[in-house]
């Protein structure tokens, strides 16, 4: 599948972990208001899910060495501190990151039994801004090849998994219960309670029992 970009002000060619981060912050910081992204580094939480996001699902997904998980995260997260400032640069075009890579990486960590919570969530993230509408957030500007169609499928319903459009997430997940049932609880929680307080509770979960990388692993 090819997805045409809708232009920006757009990033440096980065890894695919480089532009997982990218997601992963873009869509929570957006909802919680912030518009450039250093001030939204400089949050604590949103830093810490980063760090949790990449070093448990997408380090493992891609296979990188978790021994090396300190220096890589550091190099992403100041990828972003020098990349393009403004939020609506990291929010735009997202179908085309979600589905070469944050699906990818989802799959391989069903494939091993690994942990997805942190990854529903980025995902929940997204469906509501794809939304164009979201909690305390109204007539959002989505920027986006997929909009028009992501726009109906998910302001028609109620589950989040009536958005998997199949062109980014194609089959497999619509049918994952173990991934479905943490998109829904994500995404619940983000509308009934705004995604500040539904990002500080997934913080606050013990660490998933299923977890493949365990040593060294940031708080």
């Amino acid at each position: 599948m090819t997805l045409d970009k809708i232009t920006v002000e757009s990033f440096p060619p980065a890894p695919p972990l480089h532009k997982a981060a990218r997601m992963a912050l873009a869509y929570p910081a957006f909802f919680m208001e912030y518009d450039r992204v250093k001030p939204a580094l400089g949050n604590a939480t949103l830093e810490r899910f980063l760090r949790r996001f990449l070093y448990r699902e997408i380090m493992p997904a891609l296979e990188q060495n978790p021994d090396d998980g300190t220096r890589i995260i550091s190099a992403a997260l100041e990828y972003l501190a020098r990349g393009p400032q403004m939020m609506v640069t990291l929010t735009a075009n997202g179908s085309i990151c979600m589905h070469d890579i944050i699906v990818p990486c989802i799959e391989r960590q069903l494939n091993a039994g690994g942990s997805v919570s942190y990854s529903a969530f980025v995902v929940a993230s997204w469906l509501t801004y794809m939304r164009g509408i979201g909690p305390g957030v109204k007539n959002i500007e989505v920027i986006d090849p997929h909009r028009n169609v992501m726009r109906t499928k998910t302001s028609l319903a109620s589950d989040p998994a009536v958005g998997l459009h199949g062109d980014i997430f194609g089959s497999r997940l619509c049918r994952e219960d173990v991934f479905l049932a943490a998109l829904r609880q994500h995404h619940q929680a983000i509308y009934a309670h705004g995604m500040r307080a539904a990002l500080e509770s997934l913080m606050r979960e013990p660490r998933p029992a299923s977890l493949r990388m365990i040593k060294n692993t940031p708080s």
